[in-house]
């Protein structure tokens, strides 16, 4: 069987039928209509946005309101947490709430890009899949992650404000780096880290 791709005005190919993921999911219909108000995105790709957005508020709650430390940074991702490492390693581990572990940084990193940590940093992370199941991740992987692929910043900086939005007081920032890792920064602590 023949798969029908369409190109979209941004480059991107997308499937034309409907991802099956989101055949099921609740929406709030209000929250799709500001989605479906930015543009340039297929139904599959607002759906995504929305589910996005429902999960990041999720695992912000939980890393920036309801763990037990003090956070700097919440990674999300199947790769696994940092959880215990060696006397050698530049975490410490500290600590462990619900489902997410806690370190420490040793000394300042700087890895991922440019993704500057300074000592002292303290990072919650969660040994799961943040990303939905679908058929073609491919097509969704710009949205949070611009950069990466040459994309408009305009998705994930709607999803960041909704973000902020939800939790007023906050100053966060999530992005995704590929469909690997979600990270949730505190930008109050991490201003540098509001990069695409």
């Amino acid at each position: 069987m023949k798969k029908v791709f369409l190109m979209l005005s941004n480059g991107a190919f997308m499937p034309s039928s409907s991802e099956p993921y989101f055949n099921n999911m609740k929406v709030d219909q209000t929250l799709m209509n500001e989605i479906k108000g930015l543009g340039g995105l297929s139904k599959n790709q607002e759906l995504y946005i929305h589910y996005m957005i429902k999960k990041i508020i999720g695992y912000a709650e939980l890393g920036f309101i309801k763990g037990t430390r003090k956070i700097s940074v919440l990674d999300i991702s199947w790769l696994g947490t940092y959880g215990e490492c060696p006397e050698t390693c530049q975490l410490h581990h500290i600590g462990k709430y619900d489902n997410m572990c806690y370190v420490k940084l040793r000394k300042d990193i700087d890895y991922c890009e440019g993704r500057y940590l300074p000592k002292g940093t303290i990072i919650g992370t969660l040994n799961e899949d943040p990303f939905p199941a679908v058929k073609n991740p491919y097509i969704y992987r710009e949205l949070l992650d611009p950069d990466n692929y040459g994309a408009p910043h305009y998705t994930l900086d709607f999803v960041n404000k909704k973000i902020n939005e939800a939790l007023p007081g906050r100053n966060l920032w999530a992005k995704a780096d590929d469909l690997d890792f979600l990270s949730i920064y505190d930008l109050d602590i991490l201003p540098h880290m509001k990069t695409y």
